[in-house]
């Protein structure tokens, strides 16, 4: 009589929490902004069923990774991407204008790192803010609509505007140089984004500051025209006073919360924290970190959680300071005394991309990983692999195992993804200047070895590389997304080929 008792009290309980979970997805709605697809399952890859138009309310009733499924149209059901529909959660921001704080800022098809990158931003790129979801934002760039972390944005609202004024010290107005830092901007008639533009600036061109207004600041473009351009598009140097300590150049913080300490240690006291995209100028730098000063007050911040920003003298000096202290090879033609760190991309519950056949990411990144480190063992370098087998493995840790292991190389593998299946090609990536080098080399190694397109060297503001103040790069060695590029990929004689593409090229640039 128990057992007949317990059984129908945990079938009652199974039925009620059925109908509560059916109530909770009932009561869960979104509505689609644009015109857009309705699929057989959770994914790019499976077919499609239904066309929706804008405005159509949905009824969620289950969710996987980023996709929705939904009832609509009274009996039908399917599958949705979550980032083409808008929910309650999701804060209205539209028409705000919002500006990239960092070079490469990855757009993405949808509000996840894991999601496509559908294009990039520049610093100083100009792009219009629709919705905001958690740490994300959806945003119109050059009639592109995809999705960037809000942390490197920065809002142009009067709120932003006050609370950015608040953080930021006005510099000395009418007394010193504005170095510009990003490709090109904007020279308007008055301070603020409604100001018309009457000119441009490009990277690495210095021009007199005449006044400042916060944020903004007006500089002689040239002999008989004057304007206004955003603070944070350059390195903005006053004129030095009689015993002060000149700047070296300039860095810019790259994730929220960065700490600044009392000391060069991060078992020191934190004095302060910014958030992205702040500017400071560098005093020294001392081991792996540099000292600058904030509000008056000096504190020390780690070399690998900003970045160094680009001017033509900053430019040569890394160079410089890279040629001199780059470690060789302790036996000509050989890889000893190098410690190189391979960083198979993704694992675990991250399975990184699916490819247009099934293939996932993790596996063959693991796979070509271990190829790749036999090769250069057999040199004589020491590998190390921030993960051994299908983990998942924080992006933060991988990028301290460089420096844990007092690594002369960190190189993140990769296979790459898009919406548009025709895309094919490798890439390798950077982010510091003093990284390109490297990069340049294994791309032009690796182009010798695989029959596929070149895409070339790109600037990405990847964690593993912006947390890594040198000689690391990312490599992307083919779509995934392409049917025919998945299937030379997949082959055991391409794993062989691209390794030894890398393997040639960590030999040439260790030797050279």
């Amino acid at each position: 009589m128990k057992r007949k008792i317990t059984f129908t009290l945990l079938a009652f309980t199974f039925v009620c929490g059925f109908f509560y979970a059916m109530t909770s997805y009932a009561t869960s709605t979104v509505e689609t902004k644009g015109k857009m697809n309705v699929r057989s399952g959770p994914g790019l890859t499976y077919d499609v069923i239904d066309t929706l138009q804008a405005n159509e309310s949905l009824t969620v009733l289950d969710e996987q990774d980023e996709w929705f499924r939904v009832s609509y149209k009274k009996d039908r059901e399917g599958w949705v991407a979550s980032w083409l529909v808008e929910r309650k959660s999701d804060v209205e921001s539209k028409g705000d204008v919002v500006i990239s704080t960092t070079d490469g800022l990855n757009v993405r098809l949808g509000p996840s790192t894991q999601s496509n990158i559908i294009g990039k931003m520049d610093a100083g790129k100009e792009a219009t803010l629709e919705l905001e979801r958690d740490e994300w934002s959806y945003i119109i760039v050059d009639g592109m609509y995809g999705w960037v972390h809000s942390s490197y944005l920065t809002k142009t609202t009067s709120e932003t505007q006050k609370a950015n004024d608040e953080m930021t010290p006005s510099p000395e107005a009418k007394d010193g140089q504005f170095t510009v830092i990003v490709d090109s901007l904007n020279v308007r008639s008055r301070p603020g984004l409604q100001g018309k533009v009457i000119g441009y600036a490009h990277r690495g061109e210095a021009y007199e500051v005449l006044e400042v207004d916060h944020n903004w600041v007006k500089i002689q473009l040239d002999s008989k025209k004057s304007g206004w351009v955003a603070s944070f598009h350059g390195q903005l140097n006053a004129s030095q006073k009689s015993g002060e300590q000149p700047s070296l150049f300039l860095i810019s913080t790259i994730a929220d919360g960065t700490n600044f300490r009392e000391e060069p240690t991060t078992h020191s006291p934190i004095v302060k924290r910014l958030e992205a995209g702040y500017h400071l100028n560098v005093l020294k730098e001392e081991g792996d970190w540099y000292e600058v000063e904030i509000d008056g007050q000096r504190a020390y911040v780690a070399q690998w959680v900003v970045s160094t920003l680009n001017s033509p003298n900053i430019s040569k000096r890394a160079d410089e300071a890279e040629s001199t202290t780059r470690k060789k090879a302790s036996i000509p033609g050989t890889l000893n005394g190098i410690t190189i760190v391979l960083d198979p991309g993704h694992g675990g519950h991250d399975r990184g991309t699916t490819g247009a056949r099934g293939t996932r990411e993790k596996d063959l990144t693991m796979k070509t990983a271990e190829v790749l480190a036999l090769k250069l063992r057999s040199a004589g370098a020491k590998v190390h692999l921030t993960r051994e087998r299908d983990t998942f493995i924080p992006l933060r840790t991988r990028a301290q195992m460089k420096s844990q292991m007092n690594a002369d190389a960190f190189i993140s593998i990769h296979y790459d993804a898009n919406v548009d299946s025709t895309v094919v090609g490798h890439t390798t990536f950077y982010f510091h200047d003093n990284q390109k080098e490297l990069a340049e080399v294994l791309n032009a190694t690796i182009e010798q070895q695989v029959p596929l397109r070149n895409r070339g060297v790109q600037v990405g503001n990847f964690q593993v590389l912006n947390e890594n103040s040198s000689d690391a790069v990312l490599l992307e060695l083919g779509f995934l997304t392409n049917a025919a590029e998945e299937q030379v990929l997949l082959s055991s004689q391409f794993r062989e080929t691209v390794s030894y593409g890398i393997y040639d090229g960590l030999l040439q640039f260790f030797n050279d």
